[in-house]
């Protein structure tokens, strides 16, 4: 097995808030908190930009990982694993970009881990303020232990694999 490296995630992921340039009579998809649960996105129907709410601003992409800024431990998250250019997200969702040393299904297993949705919740409720609510920082400052870039690959696809029997065998026992 090779040298794992111990580090910050800060180190491998960017936290993005490029702003969603609307055109007129546009049609987009709105994506608020409600709308992505465990991996999952539930709305993928275009609507008309002209009435969405004030937090409707920040552009995403293929590849991002969306994560709830509010009750972290809610299971609020997904990985945007299609083309979104007509895609639009909620201020209160971070849209997490990893650079090229860190697999985004690795980053997802990581950051949806038991430990850390329980360690963010920890501190997302110890905050003041209107919601139990993270930062990016708060992300940012997690330690990881990363294995080379095709162990990652290797491991996230593994879980996935489990995952996905896991979840066929729910829908069996309905």
């Amino acid at each position: 097995m090779s040298e794992w490296k111990e580090t910050n995630l800060g180190d491998y992921v960017k936290s993005i808030s490029e702003t969603y340039k609307f055109l007129p009579n546009e049609e987009v998809v709105f994506l608020n908190t409600s709308d992505i649960l465990l991996g999952k996105v539930l709305n993928k129907k275009l609507e008309s930009s002209k009435g969405l709410p004030g937090q409707a601003k920040k552009k995403i992409r293929k590849g991002d990982f969306l994560f709830s800024e509010i009750r972290p431990a809610n299971g609020r998250y997904a990985l945007i694993d299609f083309d979104a250019d007509k895609f639009v997200v909620s201020t209160k969702l971070m849209v997490l970009r990893c650079n090229e040393n860190l697999d985004v299904n690795y980053l997802k297993f990581f950051l949806t881990s038991r430990e850390n949705l329980d360690y963010l919740q920890m501190i997302a409720e110890d905050r003041s303020g209107t919601f139990p609510q993270i930062t990016f920082d708060h992300i940012s400052s997690l330690d990881i232990k990363l294995p080379p870039l095709p162990e990652q690959t290797a491991i996230a696809s593994v879980l996935s694999s489990l995952d996905d029997k896991i979840n066929l065998l729910h829908r069996q026992n309905g």
